[in-house]
């Protein structure tokens, strides 16, 4: 098929305005996406006069957080706090994270009372972070307790092989850097994790003896990384009471004394970024997780 002259520019006026609109589209889209992104979300916090009993929330993995640490940390000075109420839904989270979080619970504690209110689960760090405050409520069906440790390596040497892929790594010592997913497990190196795992998992049994009512050798017997309703929980000694913050509150009323007037307020103790700043977060920490995995770093959870 023939075109005339005026019918061939015709067509590349047409194909470049397509152009024009098309790159248009996709600088809008781009722009949009960003500023969706971007717009710093407007928290609308109403300023606190008075005393209160601060309400805090513990949600999802528990991770080491400088920025939770430095905020607990004010709650403990504030001296308008009178009292806390934790709400935890959390399986748990790493060993340092559970621990900085310990220990920041029980400076506040010195400080004033502390109460927790299990949610949906509140185990493995959630429930270390939970036997920290002074006053633990659950649900009946929530799920608690998993006193333990865990940690995962893994090994392709087989496949490698098979591939026709040799691995070369050099190190000072046969346990550097192990376990290393380029070689076999070597007994001297399962030997060296089983310590650690035994050492970690004697801290937390430590904790636990230490907070809750119970003798040591029992609390061995508990934490064999089992996980228990809110119903069983408390005949096992782990929890104190089964109910809601209404239970929390009256504990509070009751036993600390903090009187009717002080009501219980919201408390962030989440960092405040904007959505860009939580996406480029979530990237990071995304791009942090797929190293590791290749490189087998190991964490050690609750």
């Amino acid at each position: 098929m023939s075109f005339t002259p005026d019918q061939i520019i015709d067509r590349v006026q047409l194909k470049k305005r397509m152009m024009h609109w098309r790159l248009l589209a996709i600088v809008s889209f781009t722009f949009f996406i960003f500023s969706l992104f971007a717009t710093k979300e407007i928290q609308r916090v109403p300023v606190i006069e008075g005393d209160y009993i601060a309400r805090i929330f513990i949600d999802g993995m528990i991770l080491d957080d400088f920025d939770r640490t430095t905020k607990l940390k004010n709650i403990a000075e504030d001296k308008r706090v009178k009292a806390v109420i934790m709400h935890i839904n959390s399986p748990g989270g790493t060993v340092v994270g559970g621990e900085s979080l310990f220990n920041s619970i029980r400076k506040i504690s010195a400080e004033k009372p502390v109460v927790s209110v299990m949610g949906d689960v509140a185990a493995s760090a959630a429930y270390m972070t939970a036997i920290a405050s002074d006053y633990i409520v659950a649900h009946q069906g929530s799920v608690t307790g998993s006193i333990g440790v865990i940690a995962q390596s893994y090994e392709f040497t087989e496949l490698a092989e098979k591939a026709g892929v040799r691995f070369h790594t050099f190190k000072s010592s046969p346990l550097k850097g192990g376990p290393i997913p380029t070689e076999p497990l070597s007994p001297e190196m399962r030997a060296s994790m089983d310590e650690r795992i035994a050492d970690i998992y004697e801290m937390f049994v430590d904790m636990v003896a230490s907070r809750r009512p119970l003798p040591k050798q029992r609390v061995y017997e508990l934490a064999n990384g089992n996980t228990y309703t809110g119903r069983q929980a408390i005949k096992i000694g782990l929890i104190d009471a089964l109910g809601d913050e209404d239970s929390a509150l009256e504990w509070l009323r009751n036993i600390k004394k903090i009187p009717e007037g002080v009501k219980a307020r919201d408390y962030s103790i989440e960092k405040e970024n904007s959505r860009i700043d939580r996406f480029l977060d979530a990237t990071n920490n995304l791009s942090i997780s797929i190293k590791s995995l290749l490189n087998n770093s190991l964490m050690y959870f609750f």
